[in-house]
């Protein structure tokens, strides 16, 4: 069974939540945030694998300028935090992103803005993923620590 915010899906058990999910800020400041999930490969070296996602923000974003790069905690455990600007085809996007490994999977929270982010509304959107709580059911296993 998957379960949405409307309901449940009935779903083959070999399909993987790969989902996205978008906040959007309704006050026309620009701000977002996005959450994503992706499954790493089978015996994945973890910290090699940040470093290969971080790796592409920093050679496939044009004109990418970092900010701030760090391990912070989140949830009690060991996250990354990126910050950056980059240029995409429609302007200056500004973005601050806070990786972190749960099981097999690599849960990924952005932070945005097209229209430029200042030190407090990065300080208050960090705010609220540092709030962020997973379930009991989804632990970090010992072996990953």
């Amino acid at each position: 069974m998957y379960v949405i915010n409307e309901g449940t899906l009935e779903m083959p058990e070999n399909w993987q939540d790969e989902t996205m999910n978008a906040l959007i800020a309704q006050d026309n400041s620009g701000l977002n945030i996005v959450i994503t999930r992706l499954t790493l490969p089978f015996a994945t070296d973890r910290e090699a694998f940040y470093q290969q996602t971080i790796s592409q923000f920093r050679d496939n974003l044009k004109k990418y300028q970092e900010n701030d790069y760090r391990v912070i905690s989140l949830a009690d455990e060991p996250a990354h935090l990126l910050d950056y600007r980059w240029q995409s085809p429609e302007g200056r996007i500004d973005q601050v992103a806070v990786m972190q490994i749960r099981g097999n999977q690599l849960i990924t929270f952005t932070l945005s803005s097209s229209k430029g982010m200042s030190a407090g509304q990065k300080e208050r959107m960090l705010a609220y993923i540092l709030t962020f709580k997973p379930h009991a059911q989804d632990p970090i296993t010992e072996n990953q620590r």
